[in-house]
């Protein structure tokens, strides 16, 4: 496994180990956060390749004030929202039953558990696609990514305190949607 530095000369110098190593540490993020803000498979499908491309032709441009990780997610997450103001009106599932396997789900468990541990995270996941894009882009980013409060801000562009209190926003407004939810199904 390259390390950042590695990996960045590498891209600097255009090797093809290099790009695979970039796609193998970093597509499945980009592909997440992509998703978390388009709504949108194909789109953040796109938003992998043109990222990655991105990131392969700029950097030379890197300067290190961040981590490499937040650099990449920097640009999937613009490159995302330009997809989205630009497609407006597209609309397609964000989680269909072929894609569940792409999120989290611990396999350590009897078959029934995880039967039923999918089905929540399915139940979660349409509760969060409904959440405007600013609640859904840090919710992933915090809980799938594991990126700090400061790396978000880096991220997203905006104060640390502006994370924070969309994060306890997003967090209110996703368990008011999956009550509303399960109160629905169950009454």
């Amino acid at each position: 496994m390259l390390t950042e530095s590695d990996l960045l000369a590498g891209l600097k110098e255009k090797s093809d180990a290099a790009v695979k190593a970039l796609i193998d540490n970093y597509g499945d993020r980009v592909f997440r956060a992509a998703a978390a803000v388009t709504g949108d498979w194909q789109a953040a499908e796109d938003v992998v390749q043109e990222t990655l491309l991105q990131v392969c032709r700029k950097a030379d441009t890197f300067r290190g004030d961040s981590a490499l990780a937040t650099w990449v997610l920097r640009i999937a997450v613009n490159i995302a929202r330009n997809k989205t103001t630009n497609w407006w009106g597209r609309r397609v599932s964000l989680l269909s039953d072929e894609r569940l396997h792409l999120w989290p789900a611990d396999t350590a468990y009897a078959p029934d558990s995880v039967l039923l541990r999918r089905e929540a995270s399915r139940e979660v996941i349409d509760c969060l696609r409904c959440l405007p894009a600013r609640y859904r882009e840090v919710l992933v980013l915090y809980y799938l990514e594991e990126c700090s409060v400061a790396e978000i801000s880096g991220i997203l562009g905006i104060a640390e305190g502006t994370v924070k209190s969309t994060l306890a926003r997003g967090r209110a407004k996703l368990r008011e949607k999956l009550a509303d939810k399960r109160g629905d199904s169950h009454g």
